[in-house]
């Protein structure tokens, strides 16, 4: 069922990325869809339905841990660093 180029998506059905690869018991996620650029896995088991998406049990931060918090802070810091009067 799984296929590569599916889009995954996490608990909250928010778009995560699509499928690189199927490396043993884990997806490999493509690189361009990551917060970092870099390639994410997903572990098998996390995996709570496949239809025409992969629907996933956890939510983008147990997917992308620390970079995706970075890209929060990030973007929360440069949004209130724009409401700050120069």
């Amino acid at each position: 069922k799984i296929r590569e180029h599916m889009e995954v998506k996490d608990r909250n059905g928010d778009l995560l990325g699509r499928v690189d690869a199927i490396e043993g018991d884990r997806l490999k996620l493509t690189r361009r869809d990551a917060p970092d650029g870099q390639h994410h896995y997903v572990p098998m088991t996390d995996i709570d339905r496949v239809d025409t998406h992969i629907h996933l049990r956890t939510d983008r931060a147990a997917v992308f841990g620390a970079a995706a918090a970075g890209a929060g802070a990030a973007g929360a810091a440069r949004a209130a660093g724009s409401a700050i009067p120069p």
